[in-house]
């Protein structure tokens, strides 16, 4: 007991804590001489992708001007919804969910329709040789959209919950049920 009083009692000498640290890779980092990982981009053959995504909660895209980014220079491809091929299996349906197994849970594919789920979903990728074309490229995509109103609250009478004891063919993965109503009751005190 009498060390145990004496290690709270002692006043410790600062270690690194609020003094100095000396850094090897300092000097090359406030001089700009030290390479950084995304400064290894010569790689044969790499190229870039950057994602153009929704501005609005919910929606539907009505049309994507692709004509000002696929002039930029380096612009290898733009893909979206429209161009991408859709998968053979999916976990929304019966036969993929058997081929994918309990893993492979996840409905909802990006750019496999014209619909908005979520702001900051992806509508477009664009593939290029430098990051810098394929940033550029991106901003000169144009996405139309027309917005619907949001589900904002589980409240909400178009909200539904999601009920994991059923799945949309009466299994047991997982689906979504309606809202059950609110009970009428009120509390006695």
């Amino acid at each position: 007991m009498d060390s145990e009083s004496a290690f709270f009692e002692t006043n410790a000498t600062p270690n690194a804590v609020g003094q100095p640290l000396s850094r090897v890779d300092g000097q090359a980092k406030v001089t700009g001489a030290a390479k950084y990982s995304a400064e290894y981009n010569q790689l044969p053959g790499l190229v870039h992708a950057v994602i153009k995504t929704s501005d609005v909660a919910r929606g539907r895209v009505t049309g994507i001007d692709t004509s000002a980014a696929q002039r930029e220079p380096g612009v290898l491809a733009i893909l979206t919804h429209q161009n991408l091929p859709k998968p053979v299996l999916t976990a929304a349906t019966k036969e993929g969910r058997e081929a994918i197994g309990p893993s492979g849970q996840m409905t909802f594919l990006p750019l496999q329709s014209d619909q908005i789920f979520y702001a900051g979903q992806p509508v477009a990728v664009v593939v290029a040789d430098t990051l810098e074309h394929a940033q550029q490229a991106a901003a000169k995509l144009r996405v139309t959209i027309a917005p619907e109103a949001p589900v904002a609250s589980y409240q909400d009478p178009k909200a539904q919950l999601f009920n994991p004891s059923k799945d949309s063919n009466g299994g047991a993965q997982g689906t979504r049920a309606k809202r059950p109503r609110p009970s009428r009751r009120r509390r006695c005190s």
